[in-house]
């Protein structure tokens, strides 16, 4: 049983690097380079700024910290059915059943710090970028 959760965990970690590894082959593969020739001519004829290195950086920030936060509903969703099936294996063993509790309420404790986290960052830099325009 606890090989198939790590196996699950494993996979669902390579699958999100492949994911963020792809991300920037996408972009640099052309897909919509006529669009974007025509959407630049329309942002720089109004009036608009280009995209700097700096905001380049900080949407790949973004995206890395998107998929954490994917990482962690894994996990977290990982725990929650290992909890479970160990709550369900118990047969009454009032230990084993502690355990699968104690399981499941880390995970969600864990969820409720790591979605706070996320918030505080985010209206953090929400509230950074108001005040460096």
């Amino acid at each position: 049983m606890k090989y198939l959760l790590l196996s699950i965990f494993i996979l669902s970690i390579c699958f999100s690097a492949v994911l963020l590894a792809s991300a920037p082959r996408l972009e640099a593969a052309g897909i919509n380079d006529a669009f974007d020739a025509n959407l630049k001519k329309f942002n720089t004829g109004a009036g608009f700024k280009e995209d700097t290195d700096k905001d380049a950086l900080f949407k790949y920030i973004g995206k890395a910290v998107n998929l954490m936060i994917v990482a962690l509903g894994i996990i977290f969703l990982c725990l929650i059915i290992y909890g479970g099936l160990e709550w369900m294996q118990a047969m009454g063993n009032d230990e084993k059943v502690k355990k699968a509790q104690d399981i499941m309420r880390n995970a969600v404790i864990g969820l409720i710090i790591a979605v706070g986290a996320y918030a505080l960052a985010n209206f953090a830099t929400t509230a950074l970028g108001f005040l460096l325009e």
